[in-house]
């Protein structure tokens, strides 16, 4: 299944956990084992696996133990390498501003 903006948050998390197996599996790591590799309970390891919520922390330390920490570069890539970065003089914006749109139509103030 394709990880797309039509899935919800339930749906994406199954499929994370899901293709996550698939790899531990691939790659020939027990469950246990990468309990011992990142220090991550046992427990926690099943419940991910499972499609249940774990922390962030966790979720970095589980993709470290089966060799996945490349993929993170991928989820929320560096800003500083996108062309808009350039056109701007290399300069990060400090805030999200929304730009008001302008009312061309003039009015004196005093029509109702």
């Amino acid at each position: 299944m394709l990880i797309t903006n039509n899935l919800d948050c339930n749906a994406t998390t199954k499929e994370l956990a899901a293709r996550f197996k698939q790899h531990r599996v691939a790659a020939r790591i027990t469950q246990r084992e990468l309990a011992k590799k990142t220090g991550v309970g046992l427990r926690t390891i099943s419940r991910f696996e499972k499609g249940e919520e774990v922390g962030m922390l966790t979720f970095i330390k589980l993709l470290h133990g089966v060799g996945l920490e490349h993929n993170l570069e991928n989820i929320i890539p560096d800003y500083t390498r996108r062309p808009s970065y350039f056109a701007n003089n290399g300069v990060l914006p400090k805030r999200a501003i929304k730009k008001e749109r302008l009312n061309n139509e003039w009015k004196w103030g005093d029509e109702q």
